[in-house]
């Protein structure tokens, strides 16, 4: 069997190489004894995808780019026994880690020397917490009252109450001193995100 995919083959300069993705054929993958082997119906593509193609994130290549994957169970290993075919599951962006050092018994995975990303949502890893989501999009933000957000609104906009924690994903300096506005005293707002250049702040 087999399947059709895009594949991160080398880096490049998008600007000079805006097609950067090859269309390959590809075997299917043979899930070991303890993996899955998923369907995918969705998956994120985001500037982490641009990141890998030109170079700012190590991965090995050739690698299909996408992350935070949605699908369903193909084919279960033989020392699988929480999932079962057919069943509907999540990927987080965590691929894997070695789940025996001090990191990894600790909770913070991505620390681990072995972790490998993909590329689940936080109101699962924190049930007990309110998410408020921010988006220039309409549709964007339709789909986060469908993911169970508590609050959402534009970037502009102000948050119900003063909030403990923001992550910026875009970098930009609106979004970012709007971030800044709605934290709580004590707050933290963490830039996630890959400059592909310096940014030169306005005066």
């Amino acid at each position: 069997m087999s399947m059709k995919a895009q594949l991160i083959e080398h880096r490049t300069d998008i600007i000079e190489d805006p097609v950067p993705l090859s269309f390959r054929e590809l075997p299917v993958p043979e899930p070991s004894n303890h993996q899955l082997l998923i369907r995918v119906s969705a998956c994120g593509v985001c500037h982490t995808e641009l990141d890998e193609i030109e170079g700012r994130i190590a991965s090995l290549l050739p690698v299909v780019p996408g992350h935070q994957v949605i699908g369903y169970v193909e084919k279960a290993g033989s020392d699988v026994s929480q999932f079962e075919e057919g069943d509907r599951v999540g990927v987080a962006w965590i691929h894997s880690a070695c789940g025996q050092c001090d990191y990894c018994t600790g909770g913070l995975e991505n620390l681990c020397s072995k972790f490998k990303p993909t590329v689940k949502e936080v109101r699962h890893i924190f049930p007990d917490s309110q998410v408020y989501v921010f988006a220039r999009d309409p549709a964007e933000r339709s789909f986060a009252r469908e993911l169970g957000a508590a609050w959402v609104g534009e970037v502009n906009q102000d948050a119900p109450e003063p909030l403990r924690a923001i992550i910026d994903t875009t970098p930009a300096w609106v979004p970012v001193l709007k971030a800044l506005e709605n934290l709580a005293p004590g707050g933290r707002l963490v830039i996630n995100a890959i400059r592909r250049k310096a940014a030169t702040c306005p005066p």
